[in-house]
Order: structure tokens, then C-alpha cells, then sequence
């Protein structure tokens, strides 16, 4: 059991760190774009 939430929780920390790379990535491109 303790293997599976340790999984769950790092499948969140993936998940959150994803989101907020591919929202940097995307605010660092569009701020490309407007310069």
C-alpha cells in the first residue's frame, strides 16, 4: 500500500511540475513573440 501512494504522489509532483513547465514555456514564448 504505502508503494502505491507514494506513486500516487509522485504522479501528482509529475503532473504539477509538467503543467507549470509547459506554462512557463509557453508565457517565455509568448513574450518572445510580443518583443
Amino acid at each position: 500500500p504505502s508503494s502505491w501512494l507514494s506513486l500516487t504522489f509522485w504522479a501528482c509532483v509529475v503532473e504539477r511540475q509538467l503543467a507549470s513547465l509547459s506554462e512557463r514555456h509557453e508565457c517565455s514564448l509568448s513574450e518572445g513573440e510580443s518583443r
